[in-house]
C-alpha cells in the first residue's frame, strides 16, 4: 500500500488493539508509504476544559465520543496526547513522524499525525 489514512477511526480502538493495528499497517505499507491519523487530542481537550469551553464537542465528546445516539460504535475507547501518538508510531516502526494541525472535523480540538515506513 502507498498510503493509509484514518480520520476519526483510531480513537475507536482499544489501546491494545491500536498498537497491533499500527504494526499491521506498518507491515502492509510499502517502503516510503505513509500513515495518516486524525483523532481528538487530549492536550487540546484539557486546554478547552480548563478554559471552561461551553461546547461539549471540544471537551467531553472528544474524550468519550458521541454517546447521545446510543450507538456503541460512536464511543471512543481512548484519547491520545501528542506525545503518546508520536511515541506509538515510532514504537510501531514508523520514521519521520510529524504532528500537524488537523484538516478534518474539529480542527481546534483534533491532531493529525503522519508517519513514514
Amino acid at each position: 500500500m502507498d498510503e493509509i489514512m484514518l480520520i476519526h477511526v483510531f480513537e475507536h480502538l482499544y489501546l491494545w488493539e491500536a498498537m497491533k493495528a499500527l504494526k499491521e499497517w506498518y507491515r502492509v505499507l510499502k517502503v516510503g508509504g505513509k500513515l495518516t491519523i486524525e483523532v481528538p487530542c487530549l492536550d487540546y481537550i484539557l486546554g478547552h476544559f480548563n478554559n471552561r469551553a461551553k461546547d461539549p464537542y471540544l471537551t467531553m465528546f472528544g474524550l468519550y465520543g458521541e454517546q447521545t445516539a446510543e450507538e456503541e460504535e460512536m464511543t471512543h475507547r481512548w484519547c491520545y496526547s501528542k506525545s503518546q501518538l508520536n511515541n506509538d508510531l515510532k514504537v510501531a516502526g514508523f520514521s519521520d513522524v510529524k504532528l500537524k494541525n488537523a484538516v478534518y472535523h474539529r480542527i481546534e480540538r483534533d491532531i493529525r499525525v503522519e508517519g513514514v515506513k
